[in-house]
This record gives C-alpha cells, sequence and structure tokens, in this order.
C-alpha cells in the first residue's frame, strides 16, 4: 500500500511541476535548483518523491486507524472464560 501511495503522489505532486510553477520560479532563481543539469532534476526528482512518501504515510496511518475504529466494536465480542471452566488437554500424536 505504501508503494502504491508513493507512486500516485508522486505523479499527483508532478503535475505541478511546470515552467510556469511560481514555486519553482523562486527556487531557480535564489539558486537552490538548476534545472538545466541532470543533478538539478535529481535533487528535483528526490524533494517531490520524499514529500510523496510522508503523504502516503499519512495515508497509511489513516487507513490503519480506520480499520482499529471499525474493529473496536468486536472487543464487546471477547468474553471471560467461566471460573469452573474445564479446559481441554491437546492430543499428542
Amino acid at each position: 500500500m505504501l508503494a502504491q501511495r508513493t507512486q500516485v503522489n508522486h505523479a499527483a505532486y508532478a503535475e505541478f511541476i511546470t515552467p510556469f510553477s511560481l514555486g519553482l520560479a523562486r527556487a531557480v532563481e535564489a539558486g537552490g535548483l538548476d534545472l538545466s543539469t541532470p543533478q538539478g532534476l535529481s535533487t528535483l526528482d528526490a524533494q517531490v518523491t520524499r514529500e510523496a512518501l510522508t503523504l502516503a504515510y499519512l495515508q497509511d496511518f489513516r487507513l490503519m486507524m480506520w480499520v482499529t475504529l471499525a474493529a473496536m466494536p468486536l472487543i464487546l465480542l471477547l468474553r471471560v472464560p467461566a471460573r469452573g471452566a474445564v479446559s481441554v488437554p491437546a492430543v499428542e500424536h
């Protein structure tokens, strides 16, 4: 689930990376990125991947929260065994 969500989030974030992106233009102007070199493109890809992975972890933990909340009522079905209950010994072969 984590890998799938990372890929989906990376694709969604990559849609916002255009030559007309204000944030990207500011990063290039400030000297933080040089998109004309492979190293600059690799740095940009690494940043997008890191943010996509962070969001994927958030989405996975949110899913685990909903599964846990859905399972909580099942605790009411658990019963304490009676005091006088006889346990059945395991049969050895």
